[in-house]
């Protein structure tokens, strides 16, 4: 009995057909990123198989070309599931494999690698090409250009179909511009002033992650991990023409 559990625990991790396809957790396509503290749960499944108890569920991180990272975790059909927390920023694969218990029934092939993405932590720099312009005259009445800058920890880069998406908002003297395009045009994360009435403007734009569409996503918040940045712009009046006095 032992010899043929230990040949089919060899079969299911080397992927030898025998007839019960197996998935991972309740998201397809095979692709899952994460923001912040957050903990993800693998979970396998079959299509026309039920976890016994007993059966053994062997968990192994791998790398790019398939390699084994670390040691495997053995879990048991009673508690199946992997639980993901603290990853190191970067890409993260795991294939999982299921012997059971009873050796009369075939063992499954090892499941297509799912791949994790741990995003790294951002922060975004708003600037502005000008703090002030005048709204009339001669002289600069071009208006300002905003920038929103995104970087993250480390300098680490972001996977292939992960974009930022930002969200512009607006003060006048402390009270909320309710139309940007009252006062300017925004373009991702370009905001341009065309407003000519005088007053303070303080700009806040707001940067998340945007991952692929059907994609699995899971943040720290319900904002995507969002964060934001700040800066004031101010529109100038235009003195009146000076007089001339005789003394």
């Amino acid at each position: 009995m032992k010899r043929t559990n230990k040949f089919l625990k060899l079969s299911a991790i080397l992927g030898l057909i025998c007839g019960l396809p197996l998935a991972v957790a309740a998201q397809d396509p095979t692709v899952a990123y994460l923001c912040g503290n957050v903990t993800l749960t693998l979970q396998p499944q079959f299509s026309d198989y039920t976890l016994q108890p007993t059966d053994e569920v062997i968990w192994q991180e791998v790398d790019a070309t398939g390699n084994a990272v670390g040691t495997p975790v053995e879990q048991t059909g009673a508690s199946p599931n992997l639980l993901l927390s603290s990853l190191s920023v970067g890409e993260h694969s795991y294939r999982v494999s299921v012997i059971p218990a009873n050796t009369e029934v075939c063992a499954p092939d090892v499941s297509d690698d799912y791949t994790v993405h741990m995003l790294p932590v951002s922060t975004v720099s708003l600037t502005a090409d000008k703090d002030a312009y005048c709204e009339d005259g001669p002289t600069n009445t071009d208006p300002a250009i905003l920038t929103a800058t995104t970087s993250t920890t480390g300098g680490a880069g972001l996977p292939t179909g992960v974009e930022y998406s930002y969200t512009w908002s607006a003060t006048v003297g402390g009270t909320p511009v309710a139309d940007l395009t009252t006062i300017g045009t925004s373009n991702n994360n370009v905001f341009t002033m065309s407003t000519q009435t005088v007053g303070t403007y303080s700009f806040t734009v707001a940067a998340k992650y945007n991952v692929p569409a059907g994609t699995f996503f899971k943040a720290e918040d319900s904002n995507g991990c969002e964060v934001t940045g700040n800066t004031n712009v101010e529109v100038t009046a235009r003195p009146s023409k000076p007089t001339i006095t005789f003394q």
